[in-house]
Formats: structure tokens, C-alpha cells, sequence
């Protein structure tokens, strides 16, 4: 059929998740569509939920927290400039500065607009 077969197995008080075949192995959209739901399926089942989404698919946000400092990390894979929106799962105030302008961004009702160029990177530092 062309699909990817996962199959799990316990081992102690873990699971592991074995897949036949490639994730995103085609180019094609419906491949990449069901590799798609498949992760993220997987990734509900067993309780992970991402921390921040943004609303465009070809942005990527990474957020690393030591637990004093918080940094927001956006990649445009895109061969277009993109304005993305971030929604954060949680409560979540505050303010980003950008490390490379200085410029300052309000994060509003957990989430925050901001520019990334064609792929460019901004990396944001957050306070409080």
C-alpha cells in the first residue's frame, strides 16, 4: 500500500515504536501527510503534546528552557518570506527579545506574531 507500518512493543516500563519502511522517505504530499498524522498520532497516544505550534507548516519553532533562561528558536524552510504565528500550550507572558535586532515582541494570550525572511533563523530570548 505505501504506507508506513509502526508496530510497539513494552519493555519494562517503556515502549518502543518500530517502523517498517521510512518516514518521509517521497517528496509527495499524501506521503508526507500520513507520515504526518502517523507521528503525531503516536506522539498523542503516549501523552507528548508539543509546547508551542506555529500556524505556518513550513516554520519550525523550537523552544529550549533550562528552567531560568527560555529561548525561542524560528526556522523558515520556505522559499517565501513568512509571518507566523506562535501558540503556546500553556499560560505563557511575557516578552521576546530578539538577539540579533534587539527588537521586542509581546507574547499576548500565549501566543506572538513575528517575520522570518526566506530561510533565515531568528533566535529570541524571553523575559519575564
Amino acid at each position: 500500500s505505501g504506507r508506513t507500518l509502526a508496530a510497539e512493543t513494552k519493555i519494562g516500563n517503556g515502549r518502543i515504536v518500530t517502523f517498517a519502511g521510512y518516514l518521509a522517505q517521497r517528496d509527495d504530499p499524501g506521503t508526507l501527510a500520513d507520515n504526518n498524522a502517523l507521528i503525531r498520532g503516536l506522539l498523542e497516544r503516549f501523552g507528548i503534546l508539543p509546547y508551542a505550534r506555529t500556524d505556518a507548516k513550513k516554520v519550525e519553532v523550537i523552544v529550549l528552557s533550562d528552567g531560568n533562561e527560555t529561548y525561542v528558536y524560528l526556522l523558515n524552510h520556505d522559499t517565501v518570506a513568512r509571518t507566523v504565528t506562535v501558540c503556546f500550550r500553556d499560560d505563557t507572558r511575557g516578552k521576546l527579545v530578539d538577539l540579533r535586532s534587539d527588537e521586542v515582541i509581546e507574547i499576548v494570550d500565549d501566543s506572538f506574531a513575528a517575520d522570518v525572511d526566506v530561510k533565515r533563523a531568528r533566535l529570541f530570548r524571553k523575559c519575564e
